[in-house]
């Protein structure tokens, strides 16, 4: 017991110490800041530790704002130390997940050797599963949370949810059409198929929405696909 509390804490302090120090390791990665303006507004969907949210921060400046929507409890905790010890009052923390509808959720995250919970992994499951730890979560849908709080533009959307991306954007239709932000987005087919999601639907839904989709080459030039093309990041950038 003394051993697993000792190796809680001192994974939370190296968690908390990456996500102020460890730069973001995002491919193509210097794309990204082409599509944020300063003072702008931008969603992150799936915020884990942050530290998307740190490098957001730094484009927007103190006039912009970070919407972050982190479901879990441990990476909340994380999080919301983070955005303290960075001062970074232009982050808005929001304890949810991200779906078609309002309501509850299980999420399960996987077990790294046998103890350490792996965060960014985690996903929206039907039942407990094997091998991981599971919390019961909130959702909510970005159309009535936009509705609901005061928010007049939105620049730019990061979505990392392991296989809930269509969910996330037919209950942003809405926001999607009225601000038409540019969209950053994993996407991989076997966690889409987890979620019995046809991974081609995402970007169908975008597309009937004004969106053109890009993955970066090897020389982090964005270029257009038609559909699910390999796992990776994908840019949807509106085109009407």
């Amino acid at each position: 017991m003394m051993l697993k509390k000792y190796l809680v804490y001192h994974s939370y302090l190296n968690d908390i110490f990456h996500s102020l120090f460890k730069k973001l390791k995002e491919p193509c990665i210097d794309l990204i800041s082409q599509f944020i303006p300063p003072d702008g507004v931008v969603l992150d969907i799936g915020a884990n530790y942050g530290q998307f949210a740190a490098y957001a921060s730094k484009i927007v400046g103190r006039n912009g704002k970070v919407y972050c929507f982190e479901p879990l409890t441990y990476p909340f905790m994380v999080l919301k130390h983070m955005v303290c010890l960075r001062n970074l009052k232009q982050v808005v923390m929001i304890k949810s997940a991200v779906s078609d509808h309002s309501g509850t959720a299980l999420i399960a995250t996987p077990i790294y050797k046998r103890w350490k919970p792996k965060h960014a992994l985690s996903y929206i499951a039907a039942v407990k599963e094997n091998n991981a730890i599971h919390e019961k979560v909130n959702l909510l849908r970005l159309d009535e949370f936009c509705d609901v709080n005061p928010i007049k533009q939105i620049d730019f959307i990061k979505c990392d949810v392991e296989g809930s991306e269509f969910k996330v954007f037919s209950g942003a239709t809405t926001i999607l059409a009225k601000f038409k932000p540019s969209i950053y987005c994993e996407i991989e087919k076997p966690y889409c198929e987890r979620q019995h999601i046809d991974v081609n639907s995402i970007f169908g839904l975008l597309a009937d929405l004004g969106y053109r989709s890009y993955l970066p080459d090897s020389n982090c030039a964005l270029t257009p696909v038609d559909g699910y093309t390999r796992k990776g990041n994908y840019f949807f950038i509106q085109t009407q």
